[in-house]
C-alpha cells in the first residue's frame, strides 16, 4: 500500500470505530506524505494531482477531529509547499 492509501486507511479505521465525528482523530507520518510529491520522477501534473489529493486526505483528517487532533511526525521539515 502507498503512503496516501496508509494514512487513508488510518482515517477509516478510525471512523468504523466510532459513529459519528471522532472525539480524537491521529494523524500519523505526515511528512511521508509531503516528501513523496518531491520525487524527481513525477512530471508536474503528477505531483500537482498528487498534492490535491494529500491536501484532501489531511482536510478530511482535520476536519473530523470531534475534540482533539493529535498530529505525529517524525525528521526534518524542508518541505517546498
Amino acid at each position: 500500500m502507498n503512503q496516501a492509501g496508509d494514512f487513508r486507511s488510518s482515517l477509516e479505521r478510525q471512523d468504523r470505530a466510532e459513529a459519528g465525528e471522532p472525539a480524537l482523530v491521529t494523524l500519523l507520518e505526515m511528512g511521508r506524505l509531503l516528501e513523496s510529491e518531491q520525487d524527481a520522477r513525477l512530471s508536474a501534473g503528477e505531483r500537482n494531482d498528487l498534492r490535491r489529493d494529500h491536501t484532501c486526505l489531511l482536510y478530511m483528517g482535520f476536519t473530523r477531529a470531534g475534540q482533539r487532533l493529535l498530529v505525529v511526525g517524525s525528521g526534518e521539515r524542508n518541505w517546498d509547499l
